[in-house]
This record gives structure tokens, C-alpha cells and sequence, in this order.
């Protein structure tokens, strides 16, 4: 019940601004939300039947993601019915309920004794057809432990091709990050840093950090970020559970990705995930016509674990991680969700004091610094443009761990 009491305190406080970079403008209002498509890669699909196709292999893996005795609901936002008048009818106890204005969906959050939760979810996906239903799904950042004691080695620009010191955007673009909050302190080369607390007490600095330093680190920091010059919103859902975890959840990250949309990001990146999560890929359905680019991490339970969600949602790029012979990670999921590889085993980067990360969190930023860098030169931003220019990796063609290819830095002259 503690952690449903923080829910409650979380959603009845308003999304504050906790800090602007240089380049921003404190005090002016950022911009409306976008309508229609941005050219994004977004996909129509039946739902129910993704859903049906990936419990098959993950269902091993939902109890210890999902939340004892939460359900989650999502409705179209005209159609939601009357919060109580739901819980009532299933005898359940309303948590939270709130609209997702730039999305127009409502999300609802129940809660009932663990043992009832299968039942109740079959009650009201019976009583409620067009809404989605689902256990409440934990999301955890998909790092792994990374050797240490070594010198600093830059092996990733080679790796894609990219300059050893990249030049900042040509355009600022936005790109939105659902994570912690980073260390503004580091040395973040951007146009502008917005923070966004999702969670009462947001943690996950250290891997927050991370991404934004392989997005936007200055060149003094001896690690130089492949997207200086862009705007980043940071969403901070990550916080610390009862049990020492840094973790977040369906109805935060939720939120998070209607307050990104309607501070019209070109481009969201998510180096969390869960199980496969119905509710939230009705979520991640209206997000995806709305940007440019939706990055996710591939995923970090081994070559038989169960491909982890966004990541598995078709029309997100997921990215594996490979080393520095460009071999897969022997940590990372492999499966048919899989879009592509980036560097992602062993990087140094100067946080906290300098450590080597590894985990298809790290391979992700790549990408999405990649699609950055196209978008501000006017380019297209499909993923099929990027595996135009990948390297094809043993076996040849298509693969399970490293998709279409090894990223390569976008070339100037393509289109």
C-alpha cells in the first residue's frame, strides 16, 4: 500500500520544471502539441493479437514483473465510464485514474487481493471491450555489470563510423527521455535540459546520466556525445522500491509519454523494460504517429529471455548491443523485435568518476543519436534508412541478435 499511497501523491501534484539549461528560456511556455503525423514510423495493428503472440514466450516472466493485485486499464478518453462505477462492479479499490489530454486516453489503476487479479482482469475485459486491460507492469533499465580496472578505450565511433568528435546538430533537435534525472553537473553539451519528475522521489541518476552523456557530452569530459546541440526532456520515472530496486511502472511511464508528446519531442528514447505490457502499447500506438523516432532498448535477459516491451512494439527500433568486434552480447534478448546493433559492452564514460557501462541501455543511445542527426539535416528518420547503411553481421542477412546490421554514422550526401 505504500507504494499505491506514492501513486496517489505523484498524480494529484502537478509535472514541475525542474531545470533549464543554458539555451532555454525560464518562464516562457513550451510549445503546444503537435496534430496529426510527423512522419514517424508509426503502424497500424490488431492489438490483441501482438499481445497474444508475445504471452506465449514471456508468460514465464509476468508474475515477477507486474505489481500483486494492480490492473491496469486504458480507454479511449471520451469513452472512459465513471472510475468508481468501474471499481465498484469489480469490487476493486480505485488507486488513480487520470486523462492522457495529448493522447486522448484515460488511464484507470485498481487494485484488488492478488489471488482475484486474473479474474478481475477477465471481468472487465468482458464488461469493457475497447479498453485494454493488464497486470500493473514494472520497468527496470536494461544495464548489466561491465568490467573495470582498465584504461579508457573508445572503441564505439570507430566501430560505426562516426567522427571521433562528431559536430553538434545542425538543428536542435527534441528528444525526449524516459529515464531518471541525469547530473546536469557532468557536462552536457545541449541546447537545452528539461526535467520532468514523474516519481515522488526519482532516482536512477547514474544510468540517466549515462544516456544523456552518450547523447550530448562535451568534448572536455573525453567522451564526446554523438547528439550535442539537441534539446533533451527528461521524463524521470525511475524510483527506488521497498526492496532496494530502481524501477518505474505502466501508469508513470504512461504519463511520461503524454507530457513528452505535448512538448512536441521529434524523438523518444526508452532504455527501460518489462514484460510484454498490453496497456501501455495502446499508449505507445498514439505516441508513434505523433514523433519521428521511438528507440528502445532490445533488452537484456539473455538469448532466450523474452523480448521486452517497447522494444517488442512493432514500429519501435529496438537495438541490440555488440562489443568491440562487433560480436552480440552474450547478455542481450534475441528475437524477431530486434532492429538493429550498436556499441553497447564495455563503454567508458565519465560518470561517476568514470566506469565502463554495458547493456543494450548503452546501445540504444547510438540510434537515437543517429536518427537525431538525420533529422536535423532535414533527412528521413525510418529505421529502414539507417539499415540502408548498416553493416550486415554474421550469418548473413537478418538475425535475431544484431537485425539488420551494425549501425553506421549517417553519411552526408544520402537522402
Amino acid at each position: 500500500m505504500k507504494a499505491v499511497r506514492s501513486l496517489r501523491r505523484i498524480a494529484a501534484a502537478s509535472v514541475v520544471l525542474l531545470a533549464t539549461a543554458a539555451g532555454a528560456q525560464p518562464g516562457m511556455p513550451e510549445p503546444g502539441p503537435r496534430s496529426g503525423s510527423h512522419g514517424g514510423i508509426g503502424i497500424q495493428l490488431d492489438i490483441g493479437a501482438l499481445w497474444r503472440t508475445l504471452g506465449a514466450r514471456s508468460a514465464a516472466a509476468q508474475d515477477e514483473s507486474s505489481l500483486p493485485g494492480q490492473i491496469v486499464g486504458v480507454f479511449d478518453a471520451d469513452a472512459m465510464p465513471d472510475p468508481n462505477t468501474v471499481a465498484a462492479m469489480v469490487r476493486a479499490e480505485r488507486v488513480l485514474a487520470q486523462r492522457l489530454e495529448t493522447l486522448d486516453l484515460a488511464l484507470l489503476l485498481l487494485e484488488v487481493a492478488p489471488d482475484r487479479t486474473q479474474t478481475v482482469l477477465q471481468q472487465l475485459r468482458e464488461r469493457y471491450p475497447d479498453a485494454v486491460f493488464d497486470r500493473h507492469r514494472q520497468y527496470t533499465a536494461q544495464e548489466a555489470p561491465s568490467a573495470s580496472g582498465r584504461q579508457p578505450v573508445r572503441y564505439a565511433t570507430r566501430l560505426i563510423a562516426a567522427p571521433d568528435e562528431p559536430p553538434r546538430l545542425e538543428a536542435a533537435v527534441r528528444i525526449g527521455i524516459i529515464d531518471g534525472i541525469p547530473d546536469p553537473t557532468l557536462g552536457l553539451d545541449v541546447a537545452s535540459l528539461t526535467l520532468f519528475p514523474m516519481a515522488e522521489t526519482p532516482s536512477g541518476a547514474e544510468h540517466a546520466t549515462a544516456v544523456a552523456c552518450l547523447l550530448a557530452c562535451a568534448p572536455e569530459t573525453g567522451a564526446p556525445g554523438l547528439a550535442r546541440g539537441a534539446h533533451l526532456l527528461f521524463a524521470a520515472v525511475l524510483a527506488t522500491d521497498r526492496a532496494g530496486r530502481t524501477v518505474s511502472n505502466t501508469y508513470t511511464v504512461a504519463r511520461a509519454l503524454d507530457v513528452l508528446v505535448s512538448r512536441r519531442v521529434d524523438l523518444v528514447h526508452m532504455s527501460l523494460g518489462t514484460t510484454a505490457d498490453a496497456v501501455l502499447g495502446r499508449v505507445v500506438q498514439r505516441v508513434l504517429p505523433k514523433v519521428r523516432g521511438f528507440v528502445a532498448a532490445g533488452g537484456n535477459r539473455g538469448p532466450e529471455g523474452p523480448a521486452p516491451f517497447p522494444a517488442s512494439h512493432p514500429g519501435v527500433v529496438a537495438v541490440a548491443a555488440v562489443d568491440a568486434d562487433a560480436k552480440p552480447w552474450r547478455g542481450g534478448t534475441r528475437g524477431p523485435h530486434i532492429a538493429m546493433a550498436a556499441p553497447g559492452v564495455d563503454l567508458w564514460l565519465p560518470v561517476g568518476g568514470g566506469r565502463y557501462f554495458t547493456g543494450t541501455s548503452f546501445a540504444a543511445p547510438f540510434v537515437t543519436a543517429a536518427l537525431a542527426m538525420r533529422a536535423a539535416r532535414g533527412q528521413s528518420t525510418h529505421a529502414s534508412d539507417l539499415c540502408a547503411e548498416a553493416i550486415d553481421l554474421p550469418p548473413a542477412g537478418r538475425d535475431d541478435a544484431s537485425g539488420c546490421g551494425l549501425l553506421q554514422w549517417p553519411a552526408t550526401h544520402r537522402h
